[in-house]
């Protein structure tokens, strides 16, 4: 992934606000870094901020003195990649007398509870755990996490990084400095794919950067991941290639057809969909949630069945942020869209 490949290791390599980066670099020379929250859009460089920060901040062997995780991992990912975690999440499940293997919310909840518990052994005396996406952890979760802020402070520190802070308790960013990521301008994202471009000897029109950028609305790592895309079909990119891409990777046929689906009372069909959307799409399934509400919105149907639908969406997205199947909850709301195909087809 060119993403990875091209991701800044320092501080000084970042093209964020120069005011950020010098409050990083007065952290890192003090040695006395507080709990942080990184605060802006997808793609704003966030993640690379708070891995640089690391590097500068440990040196050489930084790897062993952070976890990052994202409270949108699913529970297989866990058991397949961290799998250390996955097994003490299940082992303290089975300590209280329940069996079965841990949810996603379960397994947030034990890495909160014991990471503070690996102690640092070098100069610096806290290991620090990056929660990506931490405006979507549930309250109970948040607040395992505040008791472990205040019990813990001279073993860990925290990177929090969310697109917002609504969702966030007052208790965690109270203790939090908080430093803001706005998106990034055009010049800056033109520089970074200018950079990549050169590297991978590719050909970019001018025509085919305005249509990332417009498609992407400057989020850097969809505009990274665009341009790779486009480099797999030919390395002389123009503006066609971009749009002929951006209509293979854009689930906006797949959405049209579940709906469809839905209407015409074919559910196995709708659900083999919405499975393309999580498999070959790899869309969560809160974020399927806001595709197929943005869809419904728009179609011609009465306000008060529109109403109804927000409701049901509300209510599945409870679930899913609780930590509750995603796919059986995706199932369910398809389903209860199912039940009311006599109004949509109206």
């Amino acid at each position: 992934m060119w993403s990875e490949k091209y991701r800044p290791l320092m501080l000084d390599n970042l093209i964020i606000e120069q005011r950020n980066i010098d409050e990083l670099k007065s952290l890192v020379k003090q040695r006395n870094v507080p709990h942080l929250m990184f605060i802006g859009p997808p793609g704003s460089g966030k993640m690379s901020t708070a891995l640089c920060f690391i590097r500068d901040l440990y040196g050489r062997t930084y790897k062993s003195y952070y976890e990052e995780i994202d409270t949108q991992d699913s529970a297989l990912f866990y058991e397949n990649f961290k799998n250390r975690w996955f097994e003490l999440a299940k082992y303290e499940k089975k300590r209280r007398g329940k069996s079965g293997s841990p949810n996603r919310v379960q397994i947030l909840q034990t890495i909160i509870r014991n990471f503070p518990k690996f102690r640092s052994f070098g100069k610096i005396g806290y290991r620090i755990l990056i929660i990506n996406n931490s405006h979507l952890l549930s309250i109970n979760t948040q607040q395992a996490l505040r008791r472990m802020m205040e019990k813990s402070t001279k073993t860990f520190r925290l990177i929090l990084l969310a697109r917002n802070m609504s969702n966030i308790i007052d208790p965690i960013q109270s203790r939090c400095v908080k430093l803001n990521f706005p998106i990034l301008e055009d010049k800056k994202v033109l520089q970074v794919l200018r950079y990549v471009g050169e590297k991978e000897k590719l050909k970019i029109s001018n025509d085919a950067f305005k249509v990332i950028l417009y498609y992407t609305e400057n989020d850097l790592t969809k505009c990274i991941n665009l341009l790779q895309t486009c480099s797999s079909f030919n390395s002389s990119i123009d503006g066609d290639l971009v749009y002929d891409v951006i209509d293979m990777i854009s689930p906006n046929k797949l959405l049209n057809q579940i709906i469809d689906g839905i209407i015409n009372q074919d559910f196995n069909v709708v659900r083999n969909k919405v499975r393309d959307l999580f498999l070959k799409f790899g869309y969560m399934g809160r974020e399927i949630l806001t595709l197929l509400y943005e869809k419904l919105l728009f179609l011609p149907i009465p306000e008060v069945l529109k109403i109804q639908i927000s409701q049901k969406i509300g209510e599945i997205d409870f679930r899913i942020v609780e930590g509750a199947n995603e796919e059986i909850q995706i199932s369910y709301f398809l389903a209860y869209l199912y039940s009311l195909h006599n109004q949509l087809k109206s």
